[in-house]
């Protein structure tokens, strides 16, 4: 016998003993009591409790009883099977071992849980654990002792709580609580809809991140507010209505990924289709407008505000389709950004086009890997592509703006004589850029929304 099964053999006999005092030395910190008369009054207040509470209390924690299932080898999970049997709610634990032996703690840290042969012992606890037990926990042990620790406490609700170290999801909201200590497994042997809400709650643990990356929709629209006065009020006021709905982007999105309702995703996405519908207005190019509208623009937005109000009813009745229709509309307007690059005479505004498409192709990237191989990338620790997605799409977005707002007038009031600008220099290209105009002519009423 290894001197570590004797540490654990004597640590099992210390718990038959002594069950609270081993874990209250192990966690928790007494508060020091020397005066006499304090002790006396608990211990008579401890006495005072009557044996109808103690059945009240037992029948309680009877109404929510727990089935633990610990996956792994090593001592670790006979070290938290041991912690956990003094808590009244688990009813029951149940150990697999993956390794034939629970004595090899020394290969404990290998996270060899991810091998095929514990996705065989998930798929047999699948047709188990999740048919038979309503209640359960369920996950893969494999760690090193100083996790044990806080993985423990965390779980027993005990006061020293350093907080765990691995997340947790629900692979079913109602039944199942699961803590992801092996991203692996038991996730690949999981029905479709569970596996969604395992994602969806593990992928909550970067929601921060997500949450904060939608600050640049919020601060940078007012300063292009204030870039675009000139713009606004000789050339087409309308497009201040453009920079709010991308503040109302930023807002709706950092709701939905705070709180991953439908509401907060339906409000998000419906932003997004109709801050496009404004672009498209105001800048669609007016040699290709159809006959029907006889060249106006107002006759032309409100044409176009008819199909995106159907659009809207669409996305509230099937919400699912929602996020790949408004990627879709990427595509056309890249499709018209490139047609004008091509007829644009100024190098600097072909510079940033490119650069505006280059954003969009590596915003498309990060949103594809993060919707078809989220799991892959959660399994190399980096979960923040969507994060990148929203940096990558409001950069390419707000350029795209400035692009076609400069095209705008170019084509349709070339006496203005637009000129692109970067904020703060104007010689360093990678600032912001925004339009101004030399001639200070008051547009026509046709031109705005």
């Amino acid at each position: 016998m290894t001197a570590l099964s004797k540490s654990l053999l004597d640590l099992s006999r210390q718990y038959r003993r002594h069950p609270v005092s081993i874990l209250r030395r192990k966690f928790s910190k007494d508060p020091p009591t020397n005066d006499w008369k304090v002790q006396r009054v608990v211990e008579k207040s401890v006495k005072e409790l009557t044996r109808k509470e103690k059945d009240k209390n037992v029948q309680k924690d009877k109404e929510t009883n727990i089935r633990v299932c610990i996956i792994g080898g090593g001592v670790t999970p006979l070290y938290i099977a041991i912690l956990l049997k003094q808590y009244k709610i688990i009813k029951s634990i149940r150990l697999v071992d993956t390794r034939d032996s629970m004595s090899e703690a020394l290969t404990d840290m290998s996270h060899l849980e991810t091998s095929p042969r514990v996705i065989k012992h998930c798929s047999i606890l699948e047709k188990i654990v999740f048919i038979l037990i309503k209640k359960k926990c369920l996950g893969s042990i494999a760690t090193y002792g100083g996790r044990i620790e806080k993985t423990t406490a965390a779980i027993l609700n005990l006061e020293r709580t350093a907080g765990l170290s691995v997340p947790l999801a629900g692979a079913d909201p109602q039944t199942v609580v699961l803590p992801l200590l092996s991203r692996a497994v038991p996730y690949n042997q999981f029905t479709k809809a569970q596996r969604k809400t395992i994602l969806q709650s593990f992928r909550a643990g970067d929601e921060e991140t997500r949450t904060l990356s939608n600050v640049v929709f919020v601060l940078l629209p007012p300063v292009l507010m204030h870039l675009f006065r000139d713009y606004a009020r000789f050339v087409n006021p309308g497009i201040h209505v453009f920079w709010f709905l991308l503040m109302v982007v930023g807002l709706t999105s950092a709701y939905f990924h705070a709180t991953l309702s439908l509401i907060g995703q339906l409000l998000d996405e419906l932003s997004i289709l109709w801050v496009y519908m404004a672009g498209f207005c105001m800048f669609f190019p007016r040699r290709y407008f159809p006959n029907a509208v006889h060249n106006d623009r107002k006759l032309f937005s409100i044409c176009a505000t008819l199909p995106t109000l159907i659009a809207t009813g669409l996305a509230l009745i099937h919400p699912a389709v929602n996020a790949f229709a408004l990627m879709s509309l990427g595509v056309p307007a890249i499709g018209f950004l490139i047609m004008e690059l091509k007829r644009t005479t100024s190098i600097r505004v072909y510079r940033l086009g490119l650069r505006c498409g280059a954003m969009w192709v590596l915003a498309v990237i990060c949103w594809l890997n993060d919707r078809l191989f989220c799991d892959t990338w959660l399994n190399l620790n980096f979960p923040y592509l969507h994060a990148l997605w929203h940096l990558f799409i409001f950069i390419a977005s707000y350029t795209a703006a400035v692009l076609f707002a400069y095209f705008a007038v170019q084509d349709e009031k070339p006496q203005q004589s637009p000129v692109l600008k970067y904020w703060p220099r104007d010689t360093f290209e990678l600032g912001i850029p925004y339009v101004t105009i030399r001639s200070y002519m008051k547009s026509s009423y046709n031109l705005n929304i």
